[in-house]
C-alpha cells in the first residue's frame, strides 16, 4: 500500500488483494530488516518503526504531499515525483544530523535509511541495500542547490546516486544509529 509498492515488488507479493492473502494464508515467510528510528517533535523524543525506508527532512515532506495527494484519490507513477518537484520549489533548507556508529554526520535534504534497493516506483535512494543483512543503508545529501537536485534526478533513478559528490552514502549496523541535537 506505499507509494510505488516496492517492498512488494521485493518479495513478489502481487498487487492483487486476494493473491496476497494467499501468500500469506499458505505460511510463505521471508526475512526482513525492521528498524527503529527515534526523533524529536519539537522537543519531544519520539519513535516509529520501519521496514523499508525512514526518511527525514525534505524526504519527509514530499512523503506527506504525496499521501495527502493519495488520500484524495489521485495517484499513478509520476505522483511522487510531482510532489518531488514541488516540494522542491517551496521547501528551505533544513539541516538534519545522525549518528552513525559513533560518527555525527550532517546533512540536509534526504538523509534516509533503508533496508531496500528501491523505492517510491523505482528510485533507488540506497541502491545498494539488502533486506536482510542486518545492515541499513543511508544516503544524505549535503549542501546542494535546488537546481543540482533537479538535474540529477536520473541519478535517483537509475542507481547512480552515490556517485553524485555531494551525496554520502554509508552503512549502519541496526542498533548504530542514534538520533543527535
Amino acid at each position: 500500500m506505499g507509494t510505488g509498492n516496492d517492498w512488494g515488488k521485493l518479495f513478489g507479493i502481487p498487487l492483487d488483494y486476494e493473491k496476497a492473502i494467499r501468500i500469506i494464508r499458505d505460511g510463505h515467510i521471508m526475512l526482513q530488516d525492521a528498524g527503529m528510528v527515534y526523533y524529536y517533535h519539537g522537543t519531544s523524543r519520539q519513535k516509529r518503526y520501519f521496514i523499508n525506508i525512514a526518511g527525514l527532512g525534505f524526504d519527509a515532506v514530499v512523503v506527506k504531499r504525496t499521501n495527502i495527494q493519495k488520500d484524495k484519490g489521485r495517484k499513478g507513477k509520476a505522483i511522487y515525483l510531482i510532489n518531488l518537484l514541488k516540494s522542491l520549489l517551496l521547501y528551505s533548507h533544513t539541516y538534519t544530523s545522525v549518528e552513525i556508529d559513533g560518527k555525527k554526520i550532517l546533512g540536509m535534504y534526504l538523509p534516509s535509511a533503508s533496508g531496500s534497493a528501491s523505492i517510491r516506483r523505482g528510485m533507488m535512494q540506497t541502491p545498494h541495500a539488502i533486506p536482510d543483512d542486518g545492515l541499513f543503508d543511508i544516503t544524505i545529501i549535503k549542501k546542494i542547490r535546488k537546481d543540482e537536485i533537479i538535474m540529477s534526478l536520473k541519478m535517483l533513478y537509475d542507481g547512480s546516486i552515490l556517485d553524485h559528490p555531494k551525496i554520502e552514502g554509508t552503512r549502519a549496523g541496526i542498533s548504530g544509529l542514534t538520533p543527535t541535537r
